[in-house]
């Protein structure tokens, strides 16, 4: 689990959400399952929120409103690390909404992505260098 893993590395899991109620709803299962050390609530948009994060963020998981997906990449691109990983969720039952995207990221030299047809549908991007 990725927070185990924030947990293990000193790292930090961010999660964002415009719903305050989620917000509230999330920070009390995390800090039940004693994960309020490593992991932080970002209420409000999130392709602004990102704006706020340290540069190195080597693990993404994107599973938002897909039309935003270009809008939180154009945040998200700028703080990653040199090798990370993208995850795009949604990709078979979405297909349409995230093609831009998928093909924004597809045609990057820096990254390999890859397409899971398992549930709904994933993207693998990992930056190369």
């Amino acid at each position: 689990r990725v927070q185990h893993a924030a947990r293990a590395n000193g790292g930090v899991l961010h999660t964002f959400d415009i719903e305050p109620r989620k917000h509230e709803v999330a920070s009390k299962h995390f800090a039940r399952a004693g994960l309020d050390d490593v992991i932080t609530l970002h209420t409000g948009d999130a392709a602004r929120e990102l704006t706020g994060l340290d540069d190195g963020v080597d693990f993404a998981f994107l599973d938002a409103t897909k039309h935003e997906t270009r809008a939180y990449w154009a945040a998200l691109e700028p703080k990653l690390a040199d090798r990370c990983l993208i995850t795009v969720d949604n990709t078979s039952t979405h297909r349409k909404d995230l093609a831009e995207f998928l093909e924004l990221i597809g045609q990057r030299e820096d990254f390999t992505t890859a397409d899971v047809p398992v549930g709904n549908g994933f993207a693998l991007s990992v930056r190369t260098g």
